[in-house]
């Protein structure tokens, strides 16, 4: 899921930059169109994860565009 803006005042902004792209949050994959496996066979939007949270208790994978290109290049 590719960032678009990062509000600066808020704890992402530490972590998140524009152009990041999301990986999975939590450990949980999120697809190219922003959701996350939910029950089985079915998708929910990532902003469902992120209701479920509470402040500092989330680890956001990331990568940059940059880096993705390049592995799937390797491949």
């Amino acid at each position: 899921m590719l960032v678009r803006s990062v509000n600066p005042t808020s704890f992402a902004a530490s972590c998140l930059k524009p152009d990041d792209i999301v990986m999975a949050f939590d450990d949980v994959g999120v697809a190219s169109d922003g959701t996350v496996p939910f029950r089985t066979g079915e998708r929910i939007a990532f902003s469902y994860l992120i209701s479920t949270k509470v402040r500092g208790g989330s680890n956001i994978s990331q990568q940059p565009p940059q880096q993705e290109q390049q592995q799937q290049l390797q491949r």
